[in-house]
């Protein structure tokens, strides 16, 4: 399953949607933003440390956003069942 998380970006609203690459590692991909002066990373991938979510992004911010929204849903017991895997071009083509 994919989940679509709207978090704050610099004082903007963008849209992601976020699924499991594989345990423990999920991706998220842009599909919507809107006025923002710096552009929002295209694709993320997430991982969980000891105490923070780690990314391919420097947003921290950003960062802890998807990363709640990724444990709001596991701890509501929702399952990532899409594992498509990350080609070398990009993400998956399938989460549009």
């Amino acid at each position: 399953m994919e989940i679509k998380a709207i978090v704050p970006f610099r004082g903007h609203i963008v849209e992601y949607l976020i699924g499991r690459e594989e345990e423990g590692i999920y991706f998220a991909k842009l599909t919507q933003e809107e006025g923002t002066e710096i552009q929002p990373p295209a694709h993320i991938i997430l991982t969980k440390g000891i105490r923070q979510w780690k990314a391919s992004t420097d947003e921290q911010a950003l960062t802890d956003e998807l990363g709640m929204v990724i444990d709001i849903h596991l701890q509501s017991g929702i399952v990532f069942t899409n594992e498509t895997k990350f080609s070398k071009e990009g993400p998956p083509q399938n989460c549009s």
